[in-house]
């Protein structure tokens, strides 16, 4: 017969795979969380940061159209007001498409996938309050 010992032992260890199967579910349900978290924030990033910049380019616009105007005052001809900052925006558009932007592209794309990448490697590392020292081997 076996003692109470015996018997405790054997039912801590019969409840070790239920116990690990439980951690598991719980590290993908946190890492899941962190992801969703990760996800929003930055969607919510983007969001405003569309509305700043479409507000920018709407300012940019009432600019650009205030300067055409006033260069037509000045040069007593309104078309040629407009005609110039036309022409200037188109030169400036030139020069911008015959850049390579590959290194741009590339550079976005590089700060876009490093946060993702680090709350993916930081969901799969252990908490470091879960860091248990009770089971060092003197």
């Amino acid at each position: 017969m076996k003692t109470t010992e015996e018997q405790s032992i054997t039912d801590r260890l019969r409840k070790i795979p239920g116990e690990i199967k439980l951690l598991v579910e719980k590290r993908v349900e946190l890492m899941a969380l962190n992801i969703s978290e990760l996800i929003t924030d930055t969607i919510t990033k983007m969001i405003y940061k569309i509305a700043g910049a479409f507000l920018m380019f709407l300012g940019l616009i009432f600019l650009l159209h205030t300067l055409a105007i006033f260069l037509g005052e000045l040069l007593e001809s309104l078309p040629l007001g407009y005609l110039i900052v036309s022409m200037a925006i188109i030169l400036i558009g030139l020069l911008l498409y015959s850049l390579s932007p590959r290194g741009m592209v590339k550079g976005t794309k590089k700060k876009m996938k490093e946060p993702l990448d680090q709350a993916i490697k930081d969901s799969f590392e252990p908490p470091a309050s879960s860091k248990d020292s009770s089971h060092r081997t003197d």
